[in-house]
Formats: structure tokens, sequence, C-alpha cells
């Protein structure tokens, strides 16, 4: 999905910087690298919806409605070079079997999480998918045991599960 410019509150925001794009994840052990397509749903630059908002910061996610929140609007330009950066690091397991980035943008205080889900790219031609599920300040992550991202691609790509850690 293309996010493109939109309008929330009479005011033009320009969410260009979310469409996807392509990122080689650095080889495991040696290996080449791994290249896999990145998009972003619209729980980065949302929160939850309240009927108490104004219909004109109302964005579409599915089946619910969401808000658009500048702070998280704000957040989120920074997210495309957090996860070029996250590329060769170390990603979190969640407890709730989420996937985890951590970011540092500029006036956040807490942990950023980038919550995400990397699986095998349906066409080429990159091997994977990361969909950047929502990120935002989370000051209680409970995310603790990690994995390299190099590795967990090379085991996706080679089609093996996800070595979610045992509760």
């Amino acid at each position: 999905m293309q996010w493109g410019k939109k309008s929330y509150g009479g005011v033009k925001y320009d969410l260009t910087h979310l469409d996807p794009f392509i990122v080689a994840i650095p080889g495991h052990d040696g290996a080449a690298p791994v290249e896999a397509r990145v998009r972003f749903g619209s729980h980065v630059f949302t929160e939850t919806w309240s009927d108490n908002y104004l219909d004109s910061y109302r964005v579409g996610d599915g089946q619910k409605s969401r808000c658009f929140c500048p702070i998280r609007y704000g957040h989120s330009v920074h997210l495309p070079g957090i996860v070029r950066l996250s590329c060769g690091g170390r990603v979190l397991f969640d407890p709730q079997r989420k996937l985890v980035m951590l970011g540092n943008p500029p006036g956040v205080l807490s942990p950023y999480a980038i919550f995400f889900e990397l699986t095998l790219a349906r066409r080429q031609p990159y091997q994977l998918d990361i969909l950047v599920v929502s990120a935002h300040e989370h000051p209680h992550l409970r995310a603790k045991v990690g994995i390299s991202l190099p590795k967990l691609a090379a085991m996706v790509a080679d089609g093996d599960p996800i070595p979610w850690p045992k509760k």
C-alpha cells in the first residue's frame, strides 16, 4: 500500500516515508544477504479510536476505525531509518508472540517498540516481507529474549518456523 499524502483535521500530512521499500538484511554466517520488502500499517501513525474524536481524524483500518495521532506520526518519520539500521542487529520476542525492534526517535523517553511480522514473500524479487504492524512508546515492554535479525531472516527464508521462546 502506498500511503502518499493525506489530510487529517484539515492539515495535509506527507506519509510517503511509510510507502514500501526494499532492504537487504545482512547474510548470516557468511551467507548472501536476504532482501525483504518493508511495509507499514496504520498503527504506526494512529491510536485507538474514541467516539469523542473528530471524524476528520478518522483512519480506516479494516473493520475498526483509528485516530490520526500527530505524536505517532512525528515518530513514524524516523521509522524507515530505524528499520534500515536494525537489519544487522537483534530483534526481541514479545510474550504476545510479536517480533520487536527497538528504536530511539527524538523526544522519546521510554522504549520505542516497533512490532512487526516477518514472513516468506509471496512474490519476487525479494525473499521476505516485513510488515511493521505498530510502533509507539512502550514504557512497560516485556520483550527480553532476542535473536539476530540476520539469523532469523535466514531461518524464515529457508522455510523454518520462527523459534518462539517457551513461556
